[in-house]
């Protein structure tokens, strides 16, 4: 870079709070997780719901996670106990039951198994979350933080930094109790990621693509139908480009 040639580099395009970031971790391998803020939410909806991937189960009817068949007439036969890979079919003879594993499923476990290029330790030391507790809990500045640093560390090269990032974001966003006040911040989320000014679509026929567009994007999926429900999601759909894109081949997926 011409940098090192002048020994002069000017961050013209970073905010303060990133750069500050960025300071801390050239000196002590962390930095500070940017804190949530705490807002009043207006009218509370009694039907407000948090969703982190639970397993929900129907006797018989399928609701968009499984199909449950609970006591069936006869026992399982042998052909009932053959595993079916590629729909996840589960038998058990204690309980009689056959639990079916949709793609959605499949989708949670390959989030929740996600990982990034960075030492175990520094998972174990420095990559800590806080979960979120209750709907007032506004985590904008939170996925924004880590979001924004990602994008510092990615132009110039920090690939420690950047790791760590997606790191720390991947985790706070599996274990995001995503309440309907708290849908927008993930909205937010999306809006930063796949600005162009921030993240480019690099994607090639292997399927490889900028790093946090494809965690941010994997997380979409798997909250797709709670989503749904935000206004402001289904107006930042009806802007389209690379976003829609990726979310329609995301829900391909979901559909096996």
């Amino acid at each position: 870079m011409a940098e090192a040639t002048s020994n002069i580099a000017t961050f013209g395009d970073v905010s303060v709070e990133t750069f500050t970031r960025f300071c801390q971790f050239a000196y002590t391998r962390n930095y500070a997780t940017p804190t949530y803020k705490i807002v009043e939410v207006q009218q509370p909806s009694q039907n407000s719901t948090a969703t982190k991937g639970e397993s929900k189960f129907l006797t018989g009817i399928e609701n968009g996670d499984n199909v449950v068949f609970l006591e069936p007439p006869t026992d399982p036969t042998e052909e009932d106990l053959v595993v079916d890979d590629r729909r996840g079919f589960i038998t058990t003879k204690k309980s009689k039951r056959i639990i079916v594993r949709t793609p959605q499923q499949d989708l949670r476990k390959t989030l929740e198994k996600l990982r990034f290029d960075v030492p175990s330790k520094w998972v174990e030391d420095v990559c800590h979350v806080r979960d979120n507790t209750n709907d007032e809990e506004d985590y904008t500045s939170v996925f924004l933080g880590h979001a924004e640093l990602y994008v510092f560390a990615d132009k110039w090269g920090v690939l420690d930094l950047k790791m760590q990032t997606l790191t720390k974001l991947h985790l706070t966003l599996t274990s995001f109790k995503l309440f309907e006040a708290r849908r927008r911040d993930v909205v937010e989320l999306l809006r930063f990621v796949y600005d162009n000014e921030n993240t480019r679509d690099r994607g090639d026929d292997a399927g490889t693509g900028d790093e946090l567009r494809t965690l941010v994007m994997l997380y979409t999926g798997c909250e797709f139908e709670n989503l749904m429900k935000c206004s402001d999601f289904m107006e930042l759909m009806g802007e389209g480009g690379e976003l829609v894109q990726d979310l329609m081949k995301m829900l391909l997926r979901r559909l096996g």
